[in-house]
């Protein structure tokens, strides 16, 4: 969803009626910034649904197929901020 969200974005006057329409309906984040518990700002993690809070512990295959899913989804964010 944030891929999409930001290809769309990117591509501005160029994305096709389809793309704006998805862009103006589902690409908002009513609440990007909250306090924690020591009262600072921080961003929001909307993708809290996973039972693993480290990933670091997943086998090492595990790692590479989703580094390998992933690869298009980082080039995207790097290029995109």
């Amino acid at each position: 969803h944030e891929s999409q969200c930001m290809l769309y974005y990117r591509l501005g006057d160029k994305a096709p009626p389809a793309a704006a329409s998805y862009l103006s309906k589902s690409c908002h984040c009513e609440k990007q910034l909250e306090e924690d518990e020591k009262n600072e700002t921080v961003y929001v993690q909307h993708h809290n649904m996973g039972k693993r809070s480290n990933l670091r512990d997943l086998p090492s295959a595990t790692l590479s197929m989703v580094t390998k899913l992933t690869s298009a989804d980082s080039f995207i964010y790097v290029n995109a901020l």
